[in-house]
């Protein structure tokens, strides 16, 4: 569960396009969307304020509040783009969080039990897929920030797979499918099956892309 809040004021933005979006940006902002329903508003936000959220390593799975024009949302983070070169967010997509409304949060994959692996130790590695997946949350008090994989028993050749994942309770994954989240590979090991490596793509698209 998710204890800690954030609080980063925004303004309105009431001028759209790519030329403004550079503005903002060389001006120390990051301009961003937050979507309610099907209603969208146009903000940007303070980018050293952003940036702290964003580098901390929870900001798809950690709520925030907007304090905008006096008035304060609470809002999840669904989509960062990030510079090519410098890796810093330069636009941001939020969902606005409503009371005991489901919320689907990108938690990040803790893998665990790296320290007393037999496999790791005898020269295996870990080969990761899956960085993060989307959890359903059933509302703000059940949001996970992370997801803990235990791999101190996985053999070397051995597949880490998504039916493996436990869950908090009023949390499940989005995709229903299993998928292949990590392997041990190493001498001695069976070879990746490339067909059976995906990742969790980000969904939706961003303003950012015409800005």
């Amino acid at each position: 569960m998710v204890e800690q809040v954030n609080v980063i004021k925004a303004d309105t933005r009431t001028i759209l396009g790519s030329a403004e979006s550079r503005r903002l940006r060389n001006s120390g902002f990051v301009p961003a969307t937050i979507r309610n329903g099907n209603d969208i508003s146009y903000i940007s936000i303070d980018q050293k304020e952003f940036e702290k959220k964003y580098f901390s390593g929870s900001v798809f799975a950690s709520p925030i509040i907007i304090e905008l024009e006096g008035k304060k949302i609470e809002i999840i983070t669904k989509d960062v783009e990030i510079h090519p070169v410098s890796d810093r967010p330069i636009h941001a997509d939020f969902i606005q969080i409503n009371k005991d409304q489901e919320i689907i949060v990108k938690a990040r994959v803790n893998f665990t039990g790296q320290d007393k692996s037999p496999a790791l130790k005898r020269g295996g590695f870990l080969h990761v897929n899956v960085r993060m997946v989307e959890v359903i949350c059933k509302n703000i008090d059940s949001i996970i920030e992370k997801v803990d994989i235990d791999v101190e028993k996985v053999p070397v050749g051995g597949k880490i797979r998504s039916d493996i994942i436990q869950l908090p309770e009023n949390t499940s994954l989005k995709k229903k499918n299993e998928f292949l989240v990590a392997s041990i590979l190493g001498r001695g090991g069976a070879k990746e099956d490339k067909s059976e490596t995906e990742e969790e793509g980000a969904e939706g698209g961003s303003e950012a892309a015409s800005e």
